[in-house]
């Protein structure tokens, strides 16, 4: 099962914000305030931990000097400092790494239709004439584009006739369907 997040999450709150409030611009920035909501704890570990770090760093600074000589030593005298203090030099970067991709599927809510355009891309291979028997058509493309229709309905669209190997010459007319 394929799981998308901006088409299973984003969009239908999105659409119900939009259904809500009979605007567009009112439901942006209601699943923007939603979603600054749903990542503030994450936001907030990380900078707790940043702070600390940075309070923590002349001491750390300290260590790095004293044992800049034994690699060994100085990364066993940091994890004693950092287990001593109940510090994790990863404690924020993870919690930036859970939110990023929340952060990019809001971004893709709004890089696409309704709001703009948005291409799919599908491979087409020419080959001569001779090559023919190369021949190679998927039924539709990879790819899918997110779109909400001007009354709110949400679907998937695909390109057909997907990736294909075609002769040098041939016309091929593309079209698109929903595919859910």
């Amino acid at each position: 099962m394929n799981f998308d997040l901006t088409y299973s999450c984003m969009l239908p709150v999105l659409r119900f914000f939009a259904q809500a409030t009979h605007s567009w611009g009112w439901a942006i920035i209601g699943l923007t305030v939603l979603v600054r909501i749903l990542v503030s704890p994450l936001v907030t570990s990380s900078t707790l931990q940043m702070r600390k770090m940075s309070q923590l760093q002349p001491l750390t600074k300290a260590i790095q000097d004293k044992y800049k000589e034994d690699p060994e030593q100085l990364q066993k005298k940091l994890m004693e400092f950092y287990a001593k203090n109940k510090m994790n030099p990863m404690g924020g970067c993870l919690p930036m790494l859970v939110q990023l991709p929340i952060l990019f599927a809001l971004y893709a809510s709004f890089s696409g239709p309704p709001f703009m355009e948005k291409a799919i891309d599908v491979p087409v291979k020419v080959v001569t004439p001779e090559q023919a028997g190369l021949m190679k058509r998927d039924e539709v493309s990879k790819n899918t584009c997110s779109y909400v229709d001007p009354q709110g309905d949400l679907s998937k669209i695909v390109v057909f006739p997907g990736e294909m190997t075609i002769p040098q010459g041939q016309v091929v007319d593309f079209h698109t369907r929903a595919a859910e």
